[in-house]
């Protein structure tokens, strides 16, 4: 995605025009065509890639955890962490950066670390939150899940980012 940025000036020479197009682009990196969640044996994925198939990271967290993600990119990945269930607080160390929701909650709770924001069903919950999002590293990083009465399905799905 890039924005427009400046003025265009036409050179007219014998009938036709030359022009520079300015852009500024924000996000410049080219993203895997498939989610991980959806990585499996018929997705259209080179034979020899370093990409697992059929790697699902869906979870089920009814205590402090430790899980590890793999990214296959070449830039750090900043992922969307689906919760259905419920907790009393909730913890979540990406990155080494610690999210943290404050608020009981039971519904469904998206975070989406490159909106930096957190939504319950469609309402914005942002304020019960620390507002600090990680960023999945290149390779295998760990995820903590960790906090009071937990018990949740967790969904983390994230398009791999290559420079």
């Amino acid at each position: 995605m890039v924005r427009y940025s400046g003025d265009l000036q036409i050179e007219r020479i014998s009938g036709l025009g030359t022009f520079t197009l300015p852009f500024t682009a924000f996000d410049p990196f080219a993203y895997s065509t498939y989610w991980s969640h959806e990585i499996n044996v018929d997705s259209l994925i080179v034979v020899d890639s370093d990409i697992y198939v059929d790697t699902y990271y869906n979870y089920t967290i009814n205590r402090h955890q430790e899980l590890t993600v793999y990214n296959y990119g070449n830039q750090n990945a900043l992922p969307v962490i689906e919760i259905s269930g419920s907790f009393s607080y909730l913890s979540l160390t990406v990155g080494g950066v610690e999210f943290i929701y404050r608020v009981p909650i039971s519904g469904v709770l998206g975070v989406y670390f490159k909106r930096k924001t957190a939504k319950l069903a469609e309402s914005n919950v942002l304020n019960n939150t620390n507002a600090r999002y990680g960023k999945l590293p290149v390779g295998a990083s760990r995820i903590i899940v960790g906090g009071i009465d937990l018990d949740f399905s967790m969904a983390i799905k994230f398009r791999q980012k290559y420079a």
